[in-house]
């Protein structure tokens, strides 16, 4: 409990006292002679922050220093209220300690908590009837200990105040430096590194739970780590510019972040269209800008852009007739030379996606027609011939490929109607039954054929 808190305890305990009990003005020749009890507050090992005492009858309400003796008196008549008189005293602890005993002359007197830092305990005093009318004590503090714990609750170290911190560092995190422990949402600790062997202080304390543990988080700083951005045109094949410098491990590297730290992207995709998490290892990022075949007199090149896709596509690859196959990432630009005579120029391409996915192909400037070759692999053709300007010639085409899931058709169920079998004896409708009549012999004549 807080000193403020303390103050008000001990003031509602003298206002409830003074409400049950005669003032001290009460205690006069009608109350016989005056018996006077002593009580000597002789010391502490540390950790008491005050002591203060008040007794039912009014004769003393204060702080009782170390090492002094205050008097409080009850009245000798017995059927007087002020015969009986309780002396209560308050100890308030420092913070980081808890009071563990109670010394000296005190006789059966023992103390209890009123909260985390705050004590009490008492002496009762009947006229001249107590044979304990001298008190001394003596208060005995322990250090509380305090545990560390991280953020899943897991202990990482302890401390008592004003004594060395003993906190473990947690396991090494990939691509991570370890910088220190925060307790977190206190606003004394707000960039406050606690370090094994610091001293243990009053305002880490405030962060401690009724368990006395204090969380506890560990700060990273990320390692930094190499990088190389290469500027192309159309592909990775045409790099036009490599820069190297460095990225924090962990880092999404897209058009944002070149733009935070002065990379122009401007005009530029990320070959692949996959953000770059940077890691320990090789950071390479492709920029591509896209170079599309113009139309004009007596050109004879054309130029094709994989421009969109989605997760269902695994990989696009090309070849020009019929050559070697070519890899292609999303955003990468192929081109071709064609023959300026009638001679057709096929670039076939061929896209596997995921097993039970149908593949929809938009290509402006095509039928999109795609064909399933089998086993999630699809193919679609782009036909260029002579001259990119003349009627009917398109010089660059965009794609873009999509998936979905290929819907299998329900199979349909013949309903068949499950014939009633009725028993025999409920059945009351009249069958007649049907008489068979053996033939009777033909009319005709037979002769029969005697042998001669």
């Amino acid at each position: 409990m807080k000193k403020r808190h303390v103050l008000c305890s001990l003031m509602a305990a003298t206002l409830l006292s003074a409400a049950m009990t005669p003032a001290v003005a009460a205690l006069n020749w009608k109350d016989g002679a005056l018996a006077n009890y002593y009580f000597t507050y002789t010391g502490n090992n540390g950790g008491i922050e005050s002591v203060t005492a008040s007794d039912t009858n009014g004769t003393f309400n204060g702080e009782v220093k170390e090492g002094k003796t205050i008097t409080t008196k009850t009245g000798t008549i017995a059927w007087r209220d002020s015969y009986t008189n309780v002396t209560t005293f308050n100890v308030d602890v420092k913070p980081g300690y808890k009071l563990s005993e109670l010394k000296g002359n005190v006789g059966d007197a023992k103390f209890e908590a009123v909260d985390e830092d705050t004590y009490t305990f008492h002496f009762t005093d009947k006229g001249a009837e107590t044979i304990l009318d001298k008190v001394s004590f003596n208060l005995e503090t322990e250090k509380i200990e305090y545990t560390f714990v991280d953020t899943k609750g897991n202990p990482v170290g302890n401390a008592k105040i004003g004594e060395a911190i003993k906190i473990k560092n947690p396991a090494e995190k990939e691509g991570y430096t370890f910088e220190g422990w925060k307790i977190p949402g206190t606003n004394t600790t707000i960039g406050y590194t606690i370090e094994d062997g610091e001293q243990f202080t009053e305002d880490m304390i405030a962060s401690a739970d009724k368990n006395n543990k204090i969380e506890v988080e560990a700060r990273y700083n990320p390692e930094q780590c190499p990088l190389t951005i290469y500027y192309c045109v159309n592909n990775k094949n045409d790099i036009r510019e490599t820069v190297n410098t460095v990225a924090d491990y962990g880092d999404e590297i897209n058009a944002a972040w070149l733009f935070e730290h002065g990379y122009d992207a401007k005009d530029y995709n990320l070959i692949t269209g996959n953000v770059l998490t940077v890691g320990k290892g090789n950071n390479e990022v492709y920029l591509v800008k896209t170079e599309e075949a113009e139309s004009g007199n007596l050109r004879t090149d054309y130029s094709i852009t994989y421009a969109g896709t989605d997760e269902g596509v695994q990989s696009v690859t090309y070849s020009v007739n019929d050559g070697s196959p070519v890899v292609m990432d999303l955003n990468e630009t192929m081109t071709v030379e064609t023959s300026k005579w009638l001679t057709e120029t096929h670039i076939d391409f061929t896209v596997q996606v995921i097993e039970g996915y149908e593949l929809t192909l938009d290509c402006p400037g095509t039928d999109d027609y795609v064909k399933y070759l089998g086993n999630g692999t699809y193919h679609f053709r782009i036909t260029v011939q002579g001259y990119n300007n003349t009627i009917g010639k398109q010089p660059h085409f965009n794609f873009k490929l999509s998936t979905k899931p290929v819907e299998v058709e329900p199979i349909e169920e013949e309903f068949v109607e499950a014939a009633v079998l009725v028993p025999a004896e409920e059945v009351t409708e009249t069958v007649e039954a049907e008489v068979i009549v053996p033939a009777e012999p033909a009319a005709e004549t037979v002769e029969e054929v005697v042998a001669e």
